[in-house]
């Protein structure tokens, strides 16, 4: 069985019935819904479509919204593109029509990037004047633009490195710090739109600081809503500078690699990807390995030996998943991406004295007793050559803290709340299933055992360790370990 969960990212490529039904047979974990671009119409046609097909095949399906986050993006252009040469003279705009002193330009979702930027006017230019100019860069850093001169009304730059830019390319400003409020009015109309059609993940593109997280879980709160989980997207400086205190007040970390090479050094992102999988691993939480996992099988039916060994090397490094992007969205094999997908981390996984052995130092704070049990059952089951760990649990916590501590076995996770059984489709080993409400122990232990066989996870003869609260009311958590054979 596969450990590493798979998120896809759901788009024009991926968008019916029979396509979805075929990623989650080949291994799709978690849909990912990117809210920079498409209407509400579009998505909610598409989370119905993944909704439906899952409970259809019985499999639990997260569904993330990833938010569009405090960016620049570029507008429309007449045609959806420009060619912009080597050295020609561009401008970024506060209005389409600005009176910018050059033939080419394109307006910006944040005009006031402008007026901000002006106060700096006589730097920039001196800046440019001494070839070393602030540096805007388009496209995931493919096109470079020099800035030249600040106007009211716009941005004046030379094209360093060309290239076609198309509609609402982000931009990115690596020696520049802008200033945004970070929950947008958009955000939070997009944030409130997926609660209502039963997201469980929220995904925080450019999260800056621990602030950031909070004020989107403030706003969850707010709307009613609660076990919504927060994926914080470190992809700037200033997110690797905040990491552990963002990591603090996250559900998890995305490992957000497009924006992140382009905002800092691109050498720099293997040791940081390392860290972040490292420090979430520590603290226990989500990590997703994300952007160009398999970025050639956009046009290509297999994928490149160096995207397979990036893979395999995130999965080495203990990242609870990995997630395909416009390979899933837009690319000419989304089914075949996931396979090949799903197929790399089976095979990593298997070479056991490959991956990290780091150990995990900072255990649960709210059920100290539960992380001790936790800890306990990973120490038995090597020693009982157990198949299976078959966690009872309302809420999941005792499913999460396992799934830190990353079992060669599946978790069987039986659950009885919808929402709890989707949640956990992102953790690590973890196999949800639903189950009914017992209150006598050994009827707890009696459906553990049958919902394990049934899922075809075990079989007569297996030895199984079975964790449940062995008294129903007291809602403090698992309380109790047994082992079974079935």
């Amino acid at each position: 069985m596969r450990k590493t969960k798979i998120i896809c990212t759901i788009g024009p490529a991926s968008e019916s019935r029979e396509v979805v039904g075929k990623m989650i047979d080949a291994g799709m974990n978690v849909a990912r819904f990117n809210f920079s671009h498409s209407t509400y119409e579009e998505q909610k046609a598409r989370m119905d479509i993944v909704k439906a097909v899952a409970e259809e095949k019985g499999k639990s399906v997260g569904l993330l919204l990833d938010t569009k986050g405090p960016e620049v993006r570029v507008g429309i252009f007449e045609g959806g593109r420009m060619e912009i040469e080597e050295g020609e003279l561009f401008a970024f705009t506060k209005e389409a029509d600005s009176s910018a002193p050059c033939e080419k330009k394109i307006n910006i979702s944040y005009p006031r990037l402008i007026d901000e930027w002006r106060k700096t006017g006589r730097e920039v230019k001196e800046r440019f004047e001494k070839d070393t100019p602030h540096i805007i860069l388009a496209d995931d850093g493919n096109m470079e633009f020099s800035v030249m001169e600040i106007g009211e009304e716009y941005i004046l730059c030379r094209a360093e490195r060309a290239g076609a830019l198309s509609n609402r390319k982000s931009l990115n400003f690596p020696d520049y710090h802008v200033e945004m409020m970070y929950l947008s009015l958009k955000d939070e109309e997009d944030i409130k739109f997926g609660l209502s059609q039963g997201i469980q993940y929220v995904a925080a593109s450019f999260v800056r600081c621990a602030e950031d997280v909070k004020d989107i879980r403030k706003f969850i709160t707010r709307l009613g809503y609660s076990g919504i989980e927060i994926i914080a997207k470190i992809e700037n400086q200033d997110g690797v500078d905040n990491l552990d205190e963002i990591i603090d007040v996250s559900d998890g970390i995305m490992v957000a690699r497009g924006d992140m090479g382009v905002e800092i050094p691109y050498v720099k992102l293997p040791a940081t990807q390392k860290t972040i999988i490292r420090r979430c691993a520590e603290k226990g939480k989500i990590v997703i390995t994300a952007t160009q996992m398999l970025e050639s099988m956009i046009t290509h039916a297999r994928p490149t030996r160096a995207e397979i060994s990036d893979v395999a090397n995130a999965v080495y490094d203990n990242t609870t998943c990995v997630m395909l992007s416009g390979e899933s969205a837009a690319g000419m094999y989304p089914v075949e991406s996931v396979m090949a997908l799903s197929g790399i981390c089976r095979e990593a996984e298997k070479n056991h004295h490959l991956k990290d052995k780091s150990e995990y130092k900072e255990r649960d704070t709210k059920y100290p007793y539960m992380s001790v049990i936790c800890h306990a059952v990973q120490s038995i089951v090597p020693e009982i050559n157990a198949r299976a760990i078959i966690a009872v649990s309302q809420g999941g916590s005792t499913i999460r803290e396992l799934s830190r501590f990353r079992p060669e076995i599946p978790i069987v996770a039986i659950v009885t709340s919808e929402a709890v059984y989707k949640s956990l489709s992102a953790y690590y080993g973890v196999v949800p299933l639903m189950g009914e409400r017992r209150d006598r122990p050994r009827d707890i232990i009696k459906q553990a055992r049958e919902k394990a066989i049934d899922a075809g996870l075990v079989k007569k003869g297996d030895t199984v360790i079975v964790l449940f609260d062995n008294d129903i009311e007291s809602r403090n958590g698992t309380n109790t370990m047994s082992i079974e054979v079935i």
